[in-house]
């Protein structure tokens, strides 16, 4: 199979040979009902740890990787839930998974669509019901996603209040939650948040949203045991942290895998007249809100 652009999983926008990205895992919800309606970010899928700077490889993935604390949190999450799979009847796309897998073999895995994870016991802090009871131990899919950099920093500037505020919420919580707190009370820190503090607020958002699944909250969990987290690992924080929350509140966004593959170069042409016409769509629609307010 030749080279061929990606696909934007936030704005549906091309990705071509050598574009910046932040590469994401997202994992299936086990909790959803298939055909159930869903008004949440996370209800579909939820990002299972922080995404990853890198540049796409014309080939459906991703090459110079940066951030290797994270990368290695990948690798270290996927060592406390992954369904090891052998070698499928297709030998060169139904690769193996093995919890010691490199990072390169996993970026193929997640590719191919062979990342499993199995749900656990540990409730996150979440209190033990029925429907936790039956989702125990199910198998449960991982797959990638791409973010063209360049819209992670539209969204970012979208609001700049707004994200300078999540960087500051970032900066304190480390500051007050993780570098002066015992081991208990940082393990405590990043599980699940009960809801009175807001479903966009900042520990929310970086939490283990999902009973039973290895997420976010204990991906950061083990990065903190390992490293110091740099400033630019806390930006990247409050940054995530801030465009969870302007997606959810404007957009109405659900997190999904990025949604398709082709042709070799994207159609930029296309796509300017698509949203150009979506433009005028919302302007038209504005314009009638603003005049109802007016009566």
């Amino acid at each position: 199979m030749g080279s061929f652009a990606y696909t934007c999983c936030i704005s549906g926008l091309p990705i071509e040979a050598g574009d910046k990205v932040r590469f994401m895992m997202l994992t299936r919800n086990p909790y959803y009902e298939e055909g159930r309606h869903n008004c949440y970010i996370d209800g579909l899928w939820f990002p299972r740890a922080l995404p990853l700077r890198a540049s796409y490889n014309d080939y459906g993935s991703i090459e110079g990787a940066q951030d290797p604390f994270i990368q290695q949190s990948w690798l270290d999450g996927l060592r406390m839930d992954l369904v090891e799979l052998a070698i499928g009847k297709n030998k060169y796309h139904d690769v193996a998974t093995s919890k010691d897998m490199s990072f390169d073999e996993l970026l193929e895995a997640l590719w191919e669509g062979r990342v499993l994870v199995k749900s656990n016991v540990d409730t996150n802090g979440f209190l033990w019901d029925k429907k936790l009871e039956q989702n125990k131990g199910v198998n449960i899919s991982v797959a990638q996603a791409m973010i063209r950099e360049d819209v992670w920093s539209a969204l970012v500037n979208l609001n700049v209040s707004m994200a300078k505020r999540y960087r500051a919420a970032a900066r304190e919580w480390y500051t007050k939650k993780v570098l002066n707190s015992d081991k208990d009370e940082i393990r405590y820190a990043f599980m699940r948040v009960q809801a009175p503090l807001g479903l966009f607020s900042f520990e929310y958002i970086l939490s283990d949203t999902k009973p039973c699944t290895v997420g976010l909250g204990t991906h950061l969990y083990m990065l903190a045991k390992k490293c110091t987290f740099s400033d630019e690992i806390i930006d990247l924080l409050g940054e995530f942290a801030c465009i969870t929350a302007i997606l959810s509140r404007m957009c109405r966004y659900q997190w999904s895998p990025s949604g398709g593959s082709g042709p070799q170069e994207g159609d930029w042409k296309s796509h300017v007249a698509f949203l150009g016409s979506m433009l005028g769509v919302a302007k038209e629609n504005l314009a009638r809100s603003n005049a109802r307010g007016q009566e």
